[in-house]
Order: structure tokens, then sequence, then C-alpha cells
């Protein structure tokens, strides 16, 4: 198992968070106690990745939840990957660990940019309160540890794509600059 993006984001909302808003328990009308899943502050655009080799089992669109998310599973383990802007993977298709398999965004019932990350094993243990996804952090958290330089090299790939982007935005300018003052014969 493997982060499901490149690069560092910071954890939004971790799991089995309980959000409260004027007295209403926001979970509950999913009929869970808490937050299923860890959300990562991925901003809009960016690559989310399968965590690990499975199917495609679901590649939907839930206005009122995950907005445009994907499931997938293996016969070991599950993931719901959510509030994509584009998925990029068509149902029943089967994909590995790192394969870009969708867009971030903000898609569904979302307050902002993000992916959502629900994970369960199987067989999946739908009666634990949180319709069987675990905390799936302990996990992440051994990618990390046992994974140090691919975590680094992850980040330095993401500070080097955005530099390229901005590079060539610097670029598109100039040469538009160029083009204003050369029509004005400045």
């Amino acid at each position: 198992m493997r982060l499901p993006y490149e690069g560092k984001y910071p954890i939004t909302q971790t799991f089995g968070n309980d959000l409260v808003i004027n007295g209403v328990h926001i979970y509950k009308q999913w009929g869970l106690l808490g937050h299923n899943g860890i959300d990562f502050g991925l901003p809009t655009g960016t690559s989310v990745l399968a965590p690990h080799n499975g199917v495609i089992k679901e590649a939907l669109f839930d206005a009122g939840g995950y907005g445009y998310y994907v499931k997938i599973e293996n016969s070991k383990e599950g993931s719901v990957l959510g509030h994509f802007q584009k998925i990029n993977v068509p149902q029943g298709s089967t994909v590995t660990e790192g394969q870009v398999v969708g867009i971030s965004d903000n898609t569904g019932n979302s307050t902002g940019a993000h992916l959502h990350w629900g994970y369960y094993v199987i067989p999946r243990n739908r009666s634990n309160g949180y319709n069987g996804f675990i905390d799936q952090y302990n996990l992440i958290k051994q990618f990390i540890e046992s994974n140090p330089l691919q975590v680094q090299l992850d980040d330095l790939q993401k500070q080097y794509d955005d530099l390229r982007v901005k590079y060539n935005t610097l670029k598109s300018i100039i040469a538009d600059s160029r083009k204003i003052l050369n029509q004005a014969n400045i």
C-alpha cells in the first residue's frame, strides 16, 4: 500500500472524528459514528493515485456524499477515494498501485478541495459503526517510515512539477508581452 498522491499534503480530518455543527452530528445522516476515512488537503487538480492494486468496483457520482469517487478492491482490502473533479478509470478496470485514478476537487458533500480516503479490510465488518471502514493511519505511517526516500522523491517531483508549471506560465507571459511590444513597435 502507498499514499494516494505524490508530495506532502496535510491531514485535514482524521478517522472517527465526530463533526458536530449546530448540535447536529453530521455523520449520523449516513448511519456512522464519525468520519469513516482520512481527509488530505489536496488542492483542486492534484492527481489521485491508487493506494493498492485492485479492480474499480465503482466509478460514480454521489451528489450528497463523495461526489465523483472510485472504489478499488482486491481480495484483501478496499479503498474509497472521493471528491474528484474527474475520474480517470472506468468501472470494471484493473488498476495497479500508484496509477492515476482521478483528479482531486471539491465535489459532493464537501466544504473545500480535499481527498477523502476510506479504507477497509476484507471481510468487511459493516457493523463497526463506520460501515466497515477502519483507521488506516498506522498503515500510512508504516509506508512513510519504510519508504522515506520515496516520500521525499515524491515531494521533490511535486515541487519540480509545480515549478515547471510556473516556468511555462511565465514563459507564456513573456512571449505574449513581446508580441504586444512588437505590435506596438516599441
